[in-house]
């Protein structure tokens, strides 16, 4: 008989989906034994997860900690939540496991489920899983309605996946339920992430004459080597995204204003014209001289600076170093007749 193998990638993401696009979840019937070297190796996935075992003893690592399930007791495990499986000296061990998609449960986004009752779990990065006991209140009753999961799923009778999506509901409202004064102390997955990053950070600005590994770094956060190559890689992610979101802003605002500081530099250039030629004609009038030479530097002094400060913000929004090189020879020519007009300016007095 073939072995079971887990496909994952770089990351250790599972790329097995499991159930289909019409109907996002299943029932495996799973044995240690018929896994290569008789343990899961590590991965993680987007799926909900719980384990019925059946017989014999699982120890499921998830992160650093170690849970041991027995009959009786019932594994949720978190989605996106890497973790892995092996029997106590290679012991025989099988165990039914359910996966489905979040969505497929609480429905839509954004809902009352969704926000009130799964959130607090499924973004809550201080709960990776949920280990009911035979102690716990609901665990017979939880183990109960999974068998009858587990039975309408292998006979598949009529409207099977409506009696389902019901009995995942009630299965996810008891263990909610029983654990909700540990989802009480809600941690954004986002906040621990960034706690995360900001000891990383530290810890290489700290050693940064040393060749640290990725494993040894990981080791300081208490965290897989996984886990911590996917924060660094989902911070980069957000990072770019924040830098696309702020070129695209910066795209919209910008060119407003260059065009009002070009106006501002021809309505200044304009009423400087038209006051020296009226003071000029005043002047014909009254054979009194005014200073019409000045007033008029003035103005085109103060026109070419709300001029040069559009070609400057222009810079921003250029692309092409030739384009860029034609700005910068503007600039330049429009600073040197400023100098100009001021010099010319300072003289005449």
């Amino acid at each position: 008989m073939a072995m079971r193998k887990i496909l994952v990638d770089e990351t250790n993401r599972e790329l097995c989906e499991h159930g289909t696009v019409g109907f996002p979840m299943t029932v495996n019937h799973d044995d240690l034994w018929a896994f290569e070297g008789k343990s899961v190796p590590i991965h993680w996935h987007n799926d909900l997860e719980i384990s019925l075992p059946r017989e014999g003893e699982a120890i499921y690592q998830v992160y650093r900690k170690s849970y041991t399930v027995r009959p009786g007791d019932v594994l949720l495990l978190n989605r996106n939540v890497p973790h892995s499986c092996h029997s106590p000296n290679n012991s025989h061990a099988r165990y039914s496991t359910f996966l489905a998609r979040p969505d497929f449960i609480y429905g839509e986004y954004g809902s009352d489920v969704e926000r009130r009752c799964f959130r607090p779990f499924l973004q809550n990065s201080a709960v990776p899983c949920i280990l009911l006991t035979s102690e716990s209140s609901c665990t017979r009753t939880v183990i109960q309605k999974l068998n009858e999961t587990e039975a309408l799923f292998d006979q598949k009778t009529f409207c099977y996946e409506l009696k389902i999506k019901g009995l995942l509901c009630e299965i996810f409202g008891m263990i909610l339920c029983e654990h909700q004064n540990d989802l009480a102390k809600f941690i954004p997955a986002n906040q621990l992430e960034l706690e995360r990053l900001e000891q990383m950070l530290d810890y290489l600005n700290t050693h940064f004459e040393s060749v640290i590994s990725l494993q040894e770094l990981a080791d300081q956060i208490h965290l897989s080597r996984e886990v911590c190559c996917r924060l660094f890689k989902k911070m980069t992610v957000i990072e770019n995204v924040k830098a696309a979101m702020l070129e695209e802003l910066i795209g919209l605002i910008l060119p407003p204003i260059i065009s009002i500081c070009e106006l501002m530099g021809i309505f200044v250039v304009s009423l400087s014209a038209i006051q020296a030629f009226w003071n000029y004609c005043k002047g014909l009038v009254t054979h009194v001289p005014l200073d019409v030479k000045f007033d008029l530097a003035n103005g085109l002094a103060t026109s070419l600076e709300f001029k040069m400060a559009a070609e400057i913000l222009k810079t921003v929004l250029v692309r092409d170093l030739n384009e860029l090189v034609v700005l910068g020879a503007v600039v330049l020519l429009r600073a040197l007749l400023s100098l100009l007009i001021h010099f010319e300016m300072k003289s005449h007095r």
